[in-house]
């Protein structure tokens, strides 16, 4: 339980994110964050912040009527990387196909971070990481 603690700050931040990407109304958004500090005194009845994340996108879908707010992102990370595949393949190929380079693609992939990468430098992150040792 002590680790979940630990994230609860985390969630509140996730949620204000989700808000702010659903809405530039804030008065919607000051209600979303109400939602949240009422949910998050109820922390105990989550085993895990992924949970307790999930009923506070609901919140934001209830009061924006915003489905999905990180559609926009998603769309954006989609097609960068439909424009990194074919260098991937290439780095694949060049590397003779070898599984540890398949892995090392998808674990490089996975560690790429929307947050942290937006389209205008993600091909040369994917290079970056792709170059350091696998670890």
């Amino acid at each position: 339980m002590e680790i979940f603690l630990d994230c609860l700050p985390c969630v509140l931040k996730q949620v204000l994110e989700a808000a702010r990407m659903s809405t530039q109304n804030q008065t919607q958004q000051a209600e979303i964050m109400e939602e949240a500090v009422k949910l998050l005194q109820n922390h105990k009845n989550y085993s895990s912040s992924p949970e307790i994340v999930g009923d506070m996108h609901a919140i934001v879908r209830k009061i924006t009527g915003v489905e999905d707010p990180y559609k926009a992102i998603k769309d954006r990370d989609i097609e960068a990387a439909k424009q990194a595949y074919p260098m991937l393949l290439e780095f694949a190929a060049a590397k003779n196909n070898d599984l540890h380079w398949a892995v090392k693609i998808a674990a490089t992939g996975n560690i790429i971070d929307s947050a942290i990468y937006d389209t205008s430098n993600f091909l040369d992150s994917l290079e970056t990481e792709l170059a350091k040792e696998f670890s």
